[in-house]
């Protein structure tokens, strides 16, 4: 759509551009007009001083039938723009496309290996479809499958194109190399068995902070049950902890021990003084950004953003009371 606006500068010319591509479709019984980012539609060529955007000049067309539209968006853009216009609405049949399984999946890595093979002139092996399969529900939790996996393989078989042109297969390491570097979290703890790992969490915890033997285990308790296979939803935080206890006694010291085990480094933490975000609604805004709709809400706040930045680590807030 914005190509379609762009260089519309005179009057009449957005216009004379979306009723060429009217024409063009009825010309054609068979032809189907596919928008991505459908939403982009409304409001479209009004900005050029024009009194009908876009959709309002689809609509009439769809009315009658002369036209075939597949649009693409958001559920929360569709429900944001096109779900309040509800003449445009009803002439769309709403198709909600969810994220495939693990086995769906596959099915589509399968599918799409002869043609990265192809590209790359490399082998992918089926433990590194079956490595991005298995890390996908963990990690870069913002994407969805099957776009997450693709990514991942095609970032490892370039990798191995080009570093390591006397092999040319890809391995699972490759993928949890290209894991490792878009998550920021070190390759030995991704690769390393979950169910072992957490089963000395206590143990580890206990190595540095000392004398607190009962946090630590309620620390253990819950990220293990949280972290470990039982987990069923990976989208969730892997724990909600709250530190109770007087200055000094090892709050923080206990939580740059989570941040260690659970990412590999102790400053793979979000420090933040609660104290100054105690004035009401606007600490809130300034803490997890405005609300949507608002001036100033697709910045998001200072957690919102760091989090955003670096989401494999621990927030950390000091002075909650405040």
């Amino acid at each position: 759509m914005g190509g379609l606006v762009a260089g519309t500068m005179l009057r009449g010319m957005f216009e004379e551009r979306i009723k060429g591509i009217i024409d063009e479709i009825k010309e054609h019984p068979n032809m189907v007009l596919f928008i991505d980012e459908a939403h982009t539609i409304i409001g479209a060529g009004a900005a050029m001083g024009t009194t009908s955007d876009a959709a309002n000049m689809f609509k009439a067309s769809l009315a009658r039938g002369e036209l075939r539209i597949i649009g693409a968006t958001t559920l929360t853009e569709y429900k944001e723009f096109i779900g309040e216009d509800e003449a445009l609405a009803r002439r769309f049949r709403l198709v909600k496309v969810t994220e495939p399984s693990i086995a769906e999946t596959r099915e589509i890595l399968l599918g799409l290996r002869p043609r990265l093979e192809k590209n790359y002139s490399v082998t992918i092996s089926d433990e590194a479809i079956n490595t991005a399969l298995e890390m996908s529900p963990k990690y870069i939790r913002n994407l969805h499958l099957p776009d997450k996996a693709i990514g991942w393989l095609d970032t490892a078989s370039v990798k191995v194109e080009i570093n390591e042109p006397s092999s040319l297969v890809v391995k699972p390491e490759h993928i949890i190399d290209v894991i490792s570097q878009e998550s920021r979290i070190p390759k030995d703890m991704i690769f390393r068995d979950t169910t072992d790992r957490f089963a000395t969490m206590e143990d580890g915890l206990a190595n540095r902070v000392i004398g607190q033997k009962q946090a630590v285990k309620a620390v253990a308790q819950r990220l293990r049950l949280n972290k470990g296979p039982l987990k069923d939803n990976h989208y969730k935080p892997d724990g909600i902890l709250l530190f109770l206890g007087p200055t000094g006694v090892g709050k923080t010291e206990l939580a740059k021990a989570v941040a260690e085990f659970m990412f590999g480094d102790e400053e793979k933490m979000i420090r933040i003084d609660m104290s100054e975000y105690g004035d009401g609604t606007v600490g809130v805004e300034k803490l997890i950004g405005m609300p949507r709709g608002f001036v100033g809400s697709e910045r998001g706040g200072i957690l919102t953003e760091q989090l955003r930045e670096n989401p494999y680590t621990v927030a950390s807030g000091r002075m909650l009371e405040k």
